[in-house]
């Protein structure tokens, strides 16, 4: 599969919003993997004022489910990632967390993708994890 699959919006499933405190929002749907829907949960964290952590579960799970439907479910938080930051202009810095490298560099991308669309700038993972001014997020 090639990496731009992974970010074709027709792959991205609707989803349902909620907007549980002035610091979290949910979104979540059904994406189709291995020919079952799996659920989809997506939590934008606001930690600080304009600074949201964007966190997501797929089938209940952060790990990878091992089914593929890698494109369904990074084209849906994408889509996701892009409406949450044009409904909420505050916004000005997202963090992604990552348990592995190989996650962080796919987190990389995939910011990068939606950072060109916002008009961002992207600071890879690995300068955030060895330039201590980024500590504080």
């Amino acid at each position: 599969m090639k990496i731009l699959e992974l970010f074709d919006s027709k792959t991205a499933v609707p989803l349902e919003w909620e907007k549980s405190s002035k610091y979290a929002t949910y979104a979540y749907g059904n994406v189709l993997i291995g020919g079952e829907e799996v659920h989809i949960d997506i939590t934008f964290s606001e930690l600080d004022d304009g600074v949201v952590d964007i966190e997501f579960q797929v089938g209940g799970r952060y790990m990878l489910t091992g089914k593929g439907g890698a494109s369904p479910v990074f084209a849906t938080v994408v889509q996701a990632s892009k409406q949450f930051v044009s409904e909420n202009p505050h916004v000005d810095i997202i963090t992604f967390t990552a348990g592995e490298q190989s996650r962080a560099r796919m987190y990389d991308t995939l910011a990068k993708r939606v950072s060109k669309e916002l008009g961002w700038h992207v600071v890879p993972y690995d300068d955030v994890m060895n330039d201590p001014k980024y500590q504080e997020f």
